[in-house]
């Protein structure tokens, strides 16, 4: 598993000011996962003013991400997150951007 933890670039509504992302891998090649379309790739939720993500990538994205991180290659995740409720809540998408994005665009 790869931990990712960094600032909150974005406003949100909840005291939430860091981020911390588990990054696990998905043992099935891409062209053999039966669930074409899925919503949703992993589980969100908040601790203290934390917000966690949990998120399954595909096997030959993970095991080159280690090594892109040291190297210092993104600047930037994001992460979305729906119906984030009573502190839980689901993602359907992550990003690694190598350029920060403009918070007026957001």
């Amino acid at each position: 598993m790869i931990y990712i933890t960094g600032q909150l670039r974005s406003k949100t509504k909840r005291n939430i000011t860091t981020g911390e992302a588990h990054i696990l891998p998905l043992f099935v090649p891409r062209d053999r996962r039966e669930d074409s379309g899925a919503e949703q790739i992993g589980n969100v939720w908040t601790e203290k003013g934390t917000i966690y993500c949990s998120a399954f990538i595909p096997a030959d994205a993970y095991f080159s991400l280690p090594t892109s991180l040291a190297a210092g290659k993104f600047k930037e995740m994001s992460w979305r997150v729906n119906n984030l409720r009573y502190r839980k809540g689901e993602m359907d998408s992550i990003q690694l951007i190598c350029e920060l994005s403009d918070l007026k665009e957001v």
